[in-house]
């Protein structure tokens, strides 16, 4: 039986490109103070980072990163 003497550290997978196509997440709630508004997200990429820009039933958007975006709808 061999013993190993050396202990290498994992390389994560290199990924080329990450598209997105036709990805939209509809019918989302949050209540914003005392009305319950309905949203629609759509997955951009942010600063080379998967994100969320949602877009209220008026036509306001904001942009929201992976973390912050679950906290709120998840």
């Amino acid at each position: 039986m061999k013993k190993f003497n050396e202990v290498r550290e994992a390389k994560p997978p290199k990924i080329k490109g990450l598209s997105i196509y036709g990805s939209e997440i509809s019918g989302l709630r949050r209540s914003n103070g005392s009305q319950i508004g309905t949203y629609t997200a759509k997955a951009v990429i942010l600063k080379g980072k998967l994100a969320f820009k949602v877009t209220d039933s008026n036509g306001g958007f904001e942009t929201l990163d992976l973390k912050k975006f679950a906290k709120m709808y998840g």
